[in-house]
């Protein structure tokens, strides 16, 4: 009897040790999944980017709604479309009339992007994932929307009208290119005014 009573405190001991032991492995799973799905969501600081806010505040940069997007080299403030005006696309004349007629964060007086500016706005945004999401509408529709596939090989494409006329009827447009093979790269082309792009509206800061 005493052997089988001293046999049950050993069973009891054990089971109590396993539980222990599992209790501490699903906690720290727990812990390490809570910590991977914070480090995903965290907008980093930007060198080149802040996002703005009403009348000209500058936004921390884990802001989850902001006005502007400063472009700190540039001198400049960009409008930050939602989603829903991020899609759309107009000719050349609508574009110009769109950014002059935009009111936004206490500012009416923007106008269409340069060839020059977009350059150096969208080359920037390219620079890591970072920064794109600073002009993330702009992006995310750019990838939901504009692809295309040659072989394996995956495309993107995302058309912005500029101010700048190359010849009668043709003005200037910059483009985010996107393949599977070579990654992000930009660049510039003519289109004819009737044709529909995309808008950066900026204005000066």
């Amino acid at each position: 009897m005493r052997n089988i009573l001293s046999l049950m405190i050993i069973i009891g001991f054990a089971m109590a040790y396993s539980g222990c032991e599992s209790d501490g492995s699903s906690k720290e799973s727990t812990d390490n999944n809570e910590e991977n799905t914070s480090d995903s969501s965290v907008v980093q600081k930007s060198s080149y980017f802040n996002k703005v806010g009403e009348n000209g505040t500058i936004l921390s940069a884990d802001a989850t709604s902001w006005e502007m997007v400063e472009v700190i080299e540039e001198g400049l403030l960009v409008h930050n479309p939602t989603f829903s005006e991020s899609v759309r696309t107009y000719n050349h004349s609508d574009a110009i009339e769109y950014c002059e007629n935009l009111s936004s964060a206490g500012y009416s007086d923007f106008r269409l992007t340069t060839n020059n500016e977009l350059l150096a706005i969208l080359k920037t945004a390219i620079l890591s994932e970072n920064e794109m999401l600073y002009f993330q509408n702009y992006f995310n529709d750019f990838k939901a929307n504009t692809s295309s596939q040659t072989g394996n090989k995956w495309n993107y494409y995302g058309d912005v009208w500029s101010s700048d006329e190359a010849s009668n009827s043709y003005y200037i447009y910059t483009s985010v290119k996107w393949d599977s093979e070579d990654g992000y790269s930009v660049g510039t082309s003519r289109d004819h005014e009737t044709d529909l792009l995309k808008v950066f509206c900026v204005r000066s800061w």
